[in-house]
């Protein structure tokens, strides 16, 4: 004889999910009687590409050497047709990057004419549509074999946001990029400034503006430059800092400003440094300063939120 109306609410994880059927069950009872109702809900993923920047140092851009690149079909290395990337500028401090302003400049940071292609390595060398060997260098980085893997768990596609440089750090590196990896300005002498961030935070928000994707995740692959006396005692916190401020800096995407928290689940994966011996070194043991960043790399997920 009455009619209710009842809202239910699925939560679904922020992270990528495959179309999936998920099942509500619905109990009434007057205290004598009951029935059940069953709703079934087809879950489909929202129908945006997911988007990875990518930050850090050598290991990062690619430090497999010269000659190691197999991107012949069916080759570990050949472009996926799913898989796509920020046509970024080189990393160039003596005519591209020379000043602050340039390193927060869409026009320095991306390609104009072809602001996202296809992914192919080395990630952070430019193509040039017009020239089909513009990409002729034949090292790569891990952007592209995570790439393939995240592929598993998504039915849309991959857009990655090239954003590391080689011998870059927290530190004011002589041996590096005039920009450094602070994610907020420091009275710290020994600390450098925000510039590289600030790339990074630019290029993550032309590559969302681009695509309309979805910021899923941070990968971080660094750590040598800042293994020295001056440097390493601060890097857990520098570490802690910069995972939180992407989340919080890079622009809101369709998902809204809730994803924008410091804690926010927006996995920050990070890398660790070599560790071994082979013929070609023997990293086996890492001296004091060296060992202070592993540990930091290490005991990261137990610092922050939503980090492995």
């Amino acid at each position: 004889q009455n009619t209710s109306s009842i809202n239910l609410r699925l939560d679904i994880d922020d992270l990528p999910i495959m179309p999936q059927q998920r099942t509500f069950y619905i109990d009434a009872s007057d205290g004598e009687d009951s029935a059940r109702a069953t709703v079934l809900i087809n879950v489909t993923p929202v129908n945006a590409p997911d988007v990875y920047l990518l930050a850090g140092q050598s290991n990062m851009v690619g430090f497999s050497g010269d000659g190691t690149k197999l991107a012949n079909a069916g080759g570990p290395d050949e472009p996926h047709p799913r898989i796509f990337q920020l046509n970024v500028s080189k990393n160039d401090q003596e005519t591209v990057f020379t000043s602050e302003a340039d390193f927060t400049s869409v026009t320095n940071n991306v390609i104009t004419n072809a602001r996202i292609v296809q992914a192919e390595d080395p990630l952070h060398i430019p193509l040039d549509p017009s020239n089909s060997s513009s990409k002729n260098l034949s090292y790569v980085g891990m952007g592209m074999s995570f790439a393939k893997a995240a592929l598993d768990n998504t039915t849309q596609n991959i857009i990655l946001v090239p954003a590391a440089w080689s011998g870059s750090a927290f530190c004011d590196n002589d041996q590096g990029p005039i920009g450094q990896w602070n994610a907020q300005p420091s009275a710290n002498a020994n600390l450098g400034n925000t510039w590289l961030f600030d790339r990074a935070v630019t290029r993550a928000n032309i590559a969302l503006a681009e695509t309309g994707g979805i910021l899923r995740g941070i990968l971080w692959h660094q750590g040598e430059s800042d293994s020295n006396a001056q440097c390493a005692g601060d890097y857990q916190a520098n570490l802690e800092r910069l995972a939180q401020q992407f989340r919080l800096q890079i622009d809101a995407d369709r998902r809204g400003g809730n994803l924008r928290r410091a804690e926010a689940n927006i996995p920050f994966v990070l890398g660790t440094m070599s560790r071994g011996i082979d013929e070609r070194d023997d990293l086996s043991e890492f001296w004091f300063d060296k060992q202070l960043v592993d540990d930091a790399h290490k005991t990261l997920p137990s610092a922050i939120r939503h980090a492995a």
